[in-house]
């Protein structure tokens, strides 16, 4: 978050959440982020019909492999979806700007996830950042 408020000063970042413990730990994020409120805000409990909204105001939509990257990539709004344990190759499609960034791992059997394999820890917020860059210097 802080690479892109130093880069991009106008920017707002919103923290989308979808049940308790994602907005727990949104919380913790803008908590431990260090970074003004008229940057980083926590969003609203959504609907799908106000996410969609919502989601069609953003530049950019950056998240894991879940339903606000997917919706965004259907609205045709530029998103970054981030991999770990789940294979980048079966669930998205890269576009001039929807881009995939992934930890790199070799998925043998696709139908039997380690969901306890943090893997996506490994990727490194620079080259989010770059991709994130690149994606909002289009505009």
């Amino acid at each position: 978050c802080k690479l892109l408020i130093n880069e991009f000063q106008q920017a707002k970042i919103w923290l989308a959440w979808g049940n308790v413990k994602e907005y727990e730990f949104a919380k913790e994020v803008l908590n431990l982020s260090g970074i003004d409120e008229t940057h980083i805000e926590l969003a609203p409990k959504f609907n799908l019909e106000e996410l969609m909204a919502f989601t069609k105001m953003m530049d950019l939509i950056i998240g894991n492999d879940s339903g606000p990257t997917h919706l965004a990539f259907a609205l045709n709004k530029a998103s970054i979806t981030i991999f770990g344990a789940t294979p980048s190759y079966r669930n998205a499609f890269q576009t001039h700007i929807n881009k995939i960034i992934d930890a790199g791992k070799k998925i043998q059997n696709t139908k039997h996830i380690d969901k306890s394999d943090f893997c996506i820890t490994r990727i490194e917020e620079e080259d989010i950042f770059k991709l994130a860059k690149g994606l909002l210097n289009e505009k």
